[in-house]
């Protein structure tokens, strides 16, 4: 596939997770999830947003893969965190009231979101 064409499904692909990152950070207000969840896990999406980016345009910088290395389980561990979460808290839609529906929306959104993390993860292999 053409690098331009390429770029570009990144860079859709990245408005994509915007719009899922935005819906989460949207979620965990409305479930009054604590600021000291919210904001760190919104922070988190910003950055994975920003490595798509600079996956997509192919920034080669030793600084910035050093700094993805150590900034890298900060951006898994965040969202994993709020899965947990949300399968248990909210009281309305929850693993145990809804079961195999929550496990499969939790999924669906699970497998719209990893190819952004690979994207995140290539970048910490870059210029090592």
């Amino acid at each position: 596939m053409p690098r331009a064409a390429l770029r570009l499904l990144w860079c859709l692909y990245a408005a994509l997770f915007a719009a899922l990152s935005f819906a989460a950070f949207r979620d965990d207000l409305s479930l009054e999830y604590s600021k000291y969840f919210v904001w760190p896990a919104a922070a988190s999406y910003v950055c994975v947003l920003f490595g798509i980016l600079a996956h997509a345009f192919e920034l080669r910088r030793p600084e910035l893969s050093r700094n993805w290395r150590r900034l890298f389980p900060l951006l898994v561990a965040l969202p994993l965190i709020g899965i947990v979460g949300d399968a248990f808290l909210p009281s309305d839609y929850n693993l145990r009231n809804a079961g195999l529906l929550w496990i499969r929306n939790t999924l669906l959104v699970v497998a719209l979101m990893i190819p952004g993390y690979v994207a995140n993860w290539r970048l910490t292999q870059r210029c090592s």
